[in-house]
């Protein structure tokens, strides 16, 4: 199969801005395979004595030197194997070393990072240019210089010696041959192996529909310049590569390990900070659980209804969605301190003040700050939540370890500034009018696109009276699904009249086969629509207690300002050409789209556009049934 690395005769690079180091999933993909095949026959070992300081009594590595295999090799080992040798094509000078005689293709070797390389030119003297084979010369993040560094048994370097690479570049640039613009922004952690980052891109673009050049994820270790990582990542946080990056990317792919690693790193913090905080911005999640990759996709997918959303999520690791909730931004750690003083001060919007230190030291006066972000991020994770935690009873208590201390309802709730809230709960017998209640303590004030679909449902007027009485006034998308809720009846839909907002632009009102239903309904809700709708849709289908009086009742009240009109009064049987004639001679001038369904009634026959039913209503055209 195809791999990624090219001949050491066929060096090239792409030179590109690096908002622009989008890598694409065919390119992930080859690159898999690279790992696939090298590290077997190059025999791949653990190249890391130690996790991070390793003045930690806890940080020694035990897999230290061990055999790896494919599928557990990630993102550090692929950096140490693959991008770092392969970014640096003409090798790098290793500066101010011991003067001596370095023969050419002599092996150099730096203990502290793992990074191996031969030298290429024999010399003498104390500037020696060596090829890169494996990891990165430089100076370990702890340690105040390159003091590791050996050829053979004999030590090379001085206080002073420090790594210059001939030409560098990331490992983008290396692979690419033009602009590579990212669709998509992953925020990950580096621990997780490879193969699983990979198969839930690949995942994430097949349910996206997203395929070419449109496949392509920003994804830091291969955009960014390993060997000059200072000239990506600025002083302010909002002036680093990742930033750049996110802000041309349409979304931010979260991609969570089964320990939910990146809530705990600041980067992937400030990344998801920058994310909710942008109305424009998507953010799906994905993780790699049970063999294959799950996704929480922001919103419906392409080829997608809410149904079949619901059903994907529904699979979604619930301890991870615990995870999140539980998530403070605030508390993400780094690797470096001063990165994590910086983007705390950055987050809090002490923008002039980034070097501050103090901020450790006050993060709970500055709760108030991070609130908002993390208010945003739990709603995010409770409305993915809710259907697995009302099929199981968990909807006011979803961490049963910590018993009270996540409840969805007081969650969303939090979030004021949300505007926009889909749920879809059909077929859900734990629907009742107590869990209808409960959903409607739990939204909130600021919601101006409301999406409830409660099909089939055993909830009643009392729980539609519930919901109802929750409606901010700032609603402007309402979408209710009713339909088959035989317990949903006149007095139900009064309530949901009296409570319609005045400034609602859209209505769609769903309440097919509730059998209930008379014209009261109808009466009501046409004297409450709001004065300045633009678009209504009702669905009453299978009601038949619903007559042409109710229809002649909606004729008088249509708002002047209506421009789109959909009507499904399928088997309404009481409902005759008259009374369709009437209204359909009433409808406003303003009104310029239409769409209706009244087969068996007395009308029997459906219209897909105003000029069919004015014709039809006019009598100049031919009123077969269709």
């Amino acid at each position: 199969s195809e791999t990624i690395t090219e001949s050491e005769e066929d060096v090239h690079i792409c030179p590109l801005p690096v908002e622009h180091r989008g890598i694409t999933v065919k390119q992930l993909k080859r690159l898999w395979n690279d790992v696939l095949y090298r590290c077997t026959q190059e025999g791949w070992k653990d190249p890391f004595e130690f996790h991070g300081d390793p003045s930690k009594a806890d940080s020694r590595n035990q897999a230290y030197g061990k055999p790896l295999r494919p599928e557990v090799c990630n993102l550090f080992h692929v950096n140490h194997y693959i991008v770092s040798p392969s970014t640096v094509p003409d090798g790098v000078w290793l500066r101010n070393v011991q003067r001596k005689r370095y023969q050419r293709d002599k092996e150099i070797r730096q203990k502290s990072t793992g990074a191996t390389g031969h030298v290429l030119k024999e010399t003498e003297g104390s500037d020696v240019l060596v090829r890169v084979d494996r990891g990165k010369f430089g100076k370990p993040w702890w340690a105040n210089d390159m003091g590791d560094i050996s050829m053979g048994w004999w030590p090379c370097t001085t206080e002073e010696t420090f790594a210059e690479p001939v030409r560098h570049c990331s490992f983008v640039e290396r692979i690419a041959r033009k602009p590579q613009k990212p669709i998509w922004f992953c925020s990950h952690w580096w621990g997780e192996p490879q193969l699983h980052f990979i198969k839930c891109c690949e995942e994430h673009a097949m349910l996206r529909k997203l395929s070419g050049d449109k496949a392509s994820y920003w994804v830091c270790a291969y955009a960014n310049r390993q060997h000059d990582l200072g000239a990506e990542i600025a002083t302010d946080p909002a002036d680093t590569s990742f930033r750049r990056a996110m802000d041309i990317a349409c979304g931010v792919l979260l991609i969570l390990d089964g320990a939910a690693k990146p809530f705990q790193r600041i980067w992937c913090c400030y990344e998801l900070h920058t994310t909710v905080l942008q109305a424009d911005k998507l953010m799906d999640i994905v993780t790699f659980h049970n063999g294959c990759p799950h996704l929480l996709s922001d919103g419906e997918l392409p080829d997608e209804n809410s149904w079949q959303q619901r059903r994907r999520e529904m699979k979604f690791p619930i301890h991870l969605l615990t995870e999140g909730l539980r998530c403070r931004l605030e508390h993400g750690q780094a690797t470096w301190k001063m990165d994590r003083v910086r983007i705390l001060n950055s987050m809090a919007g002490r923008t002039m003040q980034l070097d501050d230190h103090s901020i450790l030291e006050m993060l709970e006066t500055h709760r108030h700050k991070y609130d908002r972000a993390n208010d945003a991020m739990h709603a995010r994770f409770a409305i993915a939540a809710w259907p697995q935690a009302l099929k199981r009873g968990l909807v006011e208590n979803f961490d049963e370890a910590k018993s009270g201390s996540l409840n969805l309802s007081r969650i969303l709730a939090s979030h004021q500034e949300r505007k926009v809230v889909k749920l879809d709960f059909r077929n859900f017998e734990e629907m009742t009018d107590a869990a209808a209640k409960t959903l409607a303590a739990g939204l909130p004030t600021g919601v101006e696109d409301l999406e409830l679909i409660l099909g089939a449902c055993p909830i009643s007027d009392t729980g539609l009276r519930a919901l109802a009485m929750k409606f901010g006034t700032g609603i402007k998308k309402l979408h209710l699904y009713l339909a088959a809720c035989g317990s949903i009846g006149d007095e139900g839909i009064l309530a949901l009249a009296r409570r319609l907002p005045q400034e609602m632009h859209t209505l769609n009102l769903v309440c097919s086969r509730c059998t209930r239903l008379t014209d009261e309904s109808i009466e009501a809700l046409a004297k409450k629509l709001p004065g300045g709708l633009e678009d209504l849709s009702l669905d009453f289908s299978h009601c038949t207690g619903i007559t042409g009086a109710g229809l002649q009742t909606l004729s008088l009240h249509v708002p002047a300002s209506l421009k789109r009109l959909c009507l499904q009064f399928k088997d309404c049987r009481s409902i005759s050409t008259h009374d369709t004639k009437t209204f359909a001679r009433r409808l406003p001038k303003g009104v310029h789209a239409f769409e209706g369904n009244l087969r068996g009634s007395g009308v029997g026959r459906s219209f897909s556009s105003l000029a069919e039913l004015q014709a039809w209503a006019d009598d100049t055209a031919p009123q077969e049934p269709r």
